[in-house]
């Protein structure tokens, strides 16, 4: 399995009721950038919306997350930060977040169902609306980040008519490096293409391929 976490990189300014400090997205991943807002007994106020770098995962979905880094002031007061996502069609209520801390920690939120697949991954959006509350408090926001695990689809070469001698070299952090000699043989690839390179001729051809992990 690979887990793939990134943070918010735009900000489209949708909706703008709470203040924001510092440099839009504003959640990305500083201490000095965040929005803020005061909340009411009587009215909602909505900010936003986010949206996230395009996946470099491919393959099964196994979850997807909503990551926030918040604190409020007044942990006897009852506001809350309703959060929605955008599942390419619509706007969905997903949960909201108590931020039940005076200094910044962080909480989730599963969208699984939601974001369950890579195009809704790539188009995801969020917002914030705060909640009404008996008491007065201050809810504070500075991290968005989108995390996702999946399993990537297997690589699979399998070379047929003739049997020939196969060497793993040394894996690179990236790339797995497979050189196989053969002559005559018939190569078929399944699942994923991947450069090849025909670097020696005579009685046995030489073939490198390259592929990652």
């Amino acid at each position: 399995m690979t887990v793939e976490e990134v943070y918010t990189n735009a900000f489209d300014g949708t909706y703008v009721a709470w203040t924001e400090v510092g440099s839009s997205p504003y959640l990305h991943n500083t201490n000095t950038d965040y929005i803020d807002k005061l909340t009411s007994k009587t009215k909602t106020y909505s900010e936003g919306c986010w949206s996230f770098p395009n996946s470099a995962g491919s393959g099964t979905i196994n979850s997807v997350k909503l990551r926030f880094e918040d604190y409020r002031t007044n942990l006897d007061g009852d506001a809350s930060m309703d959060v929605y996502v955008w599942d390419g069609t619509s706007w969905v209520y997903v949960g909201y977040l108590n931020s039940y801390h005076t200094s910044y920690a962080w909480e989730e939120l599963d969208v699984s169902s939601i974001l369950n697949t890579w195009d809704k991954i790539n188009g995801a959006k969020v917002y914030l609306q705060t909640s009404t509350a008996t008491l007065t408090d201050t809810l504070y926001v500075r991290r968005l980040t989108r995390k996702v695990d999946y399993t990537e689809a297997a690589i699979i070469e399998t070379i047929t008519a003739k049997n020939f001698p196969m060497l793993y070299l040394s894996k690179p952090v990236k790339a797995q490096e497979l050189i196989s000699k053969v002559e005559g043989a018939t190569i078929t690839k399944v699942a994923n293409d991947f450069p090849e390179e025909l670097i020696k001729s005579g009685k046995a051809a030489e073939l490198k391929s390259k592929f990652a992990t």
